[in-house]
């Protein structure tokens, strides 16, 4: 666990996947799921090229991944 002055920052493994839990004062904890490096190319072309992505901007591109 890794501790800043506003944040908190930790890893827990759910279900053999890997998340990063960010935490603020003023802010729900948020869960990201951590996606390997040689495979992050693959999930953000799939968010971006497939039919049903369009150009809806960061958050629901975020969503939708």
């Amino acid at each position: 666990m890794r501790s800043g002055k506003e944040a908190t920052v930790r890893f827990e493994k759910r279900k053999d996947l890997l998340y990063r839990i960010y935490q603020s004062p003023c802010r729900n904890e948020v869960s990201q799921l951590v996606v390997p490096a040689n495979l992050r190319k693959s999930v953000l072309g799939l968010a971006h090229e497939s039919i049903m992505s369009g150009h809806e901007g960061i958050n629901k591109t975020v969503d939708r991944i």
